[in-house]
């Protein structure tokens, strides 16, 4: 039996900016470089999994702010 791992990308389209996401989760990503995003801004959340593209609509009610890579959204 052959063992694989999937091959995962993500990102964030946001405020005409594409950003890498580290990781995701239910409410929160973490990002691979700081960004600024103003308060109470829409993105996509895009997930490529073994070339198949995921999107999900996510809110940033607090925004993103430089001083933490770790954002929480809605």
């Amino acid at each position: 039996m052959s063992e694989q791992s999937a091959t995962v990308e993500m990102y964030l389209d946001v405020q005409g900016q594409r950003l890498g996401v580290a990781q995701a989760g239910a409410d929160f990503l973490i990002l691979r470089e700081p960004s600024e995003v103003p308060e109470d801004s829409e993105g996509i959340l895009g997930v490529i999994v073994d070339g198949e593209l995921f999107e999900r609509n996510v809110f940033f009610f607090e925004g993103i702010s430089k001083a933490k890579r770790r954002v929480s959204f809605f």
